[in-house]
């Protein structure tokens, strides 16, 4: 008798904003269909309960890394990280042309030094990348008894979950955080979407087609302030630190066995030999 195959974990692509996620949602979309899990959010989870307990194939959302927990079952985990300067101004023109933003009426009213320095907005620029990939300080379920039953269009949760990380240590954040980035399944940059897109197809299960770029802005050319430059370079060492690390790494985007459909998210060690001190 020949031994069992283990049953494919779903997948679940970590979306850190403006990491070009709507993109590669749209082709998860495309492919898995149904089998995709509608929810983008956390919210959405809330609103509709039945989500969190269905079966899908793919999951695709703003959760971090606590999603499987979440769910209580196996993920296959992949990510993009973007240079967190790049990230920062798309965020900023992001939250600007989106009217159902929660912020949107607070920040269409400001410059690009008033986002990163603004206490509201703030958490939306702080080493955002990292906190997506360290564990939650405050759990989901605890946040969520503090807007129940509010789940309304304005995200109310999701907010509250993203802010509650915005003071982590950064010595405390980016050691969790790069702890956590070793354990998943493919990192890549937003950089690197087209010279490894065959890797890219692969780790996201998607048939060898290419994959349409959505919510790519067009419009003029943006002057950075200086003074924003400088406040979101010191606000990004950890965002920084992570990006340079996955752009310089060939090992962290091919090391694991992404050939191997049986991996599970979390079974990997950190390479040993790696100097994750931040630069």
């Amino acid at each position: 008798m020949g031994m069992d195959v283990p049953p494919i974990p779903p997948l679940y692509l970590l979306h850190i904003p403006k990491t070009a996620g709507t993109s590669l949602r749209a082709a998860l979309q495309d492919h898995y269909h149904a089998a995709l899990c509608p929810a983008a959010m956390w919210d959405d989870f809330y609103r509709e309960p039945a989500l969190r307990t269905g079966y899908y194939r793919a999951y695709c959302g703003h959760f971090g890394i606590g999603l499987a927990t979440y769910l209580g079952r196996k993920l296959r985990v992949v990510t993009v990280l973007r240079d967190p300067l790049a990230r920062t101004i798309s965020h900023f023109h992001e939250v600007r042309r989106t009217a159902s933003h929660p912020l949107h009426h607070h920040v269409i009213r400001q410059t690009l030094l008033d986002f990163v320095h603004d206490p509201i907005t703030v958490p939306m620029v702080t080493n955002f990348q990292a906190r997506y990939l360290a564990q939650a300080t405050a759990p989901i379920e605890h946040l969520a008894q503090l807007f129940k039953p509010n789940w309304n269009d304005a995200y109310s949760l999701s907010v509250a979950w993203e802010n509650a990380s915005a003071a982590t240590h950064p010595d405390q954040l980016y050691h969790m955080a790069m702890a956590n980035l070793l354990t998943l399944d493919a990192v890549f940059t937003t950089d690197q979407l087209d010279s490894q897109t065959t890797t890219l197809r692969h780790a996201l299960g998607l048939p060898p087609q290419p994959i349409p770029r959505r919510n790519v802005s067009a419009g003029p050319a943006f002057t950075i302030d200086p003074a924003a430059k400088a406040q979101i370079k010191a606000l990004t060492s950890v965002d920084q630190a992570l990006y340079d690390f996955a752009s310089d790494t060939p090992a962290l985007r091919n090391h694991y066995a992404l050939s191997d459909p049986s991996s599970r998210h979390g079974s990997r060690q950190p390479h040993a030999a790696c100097d994750l001190t931040p630069k």
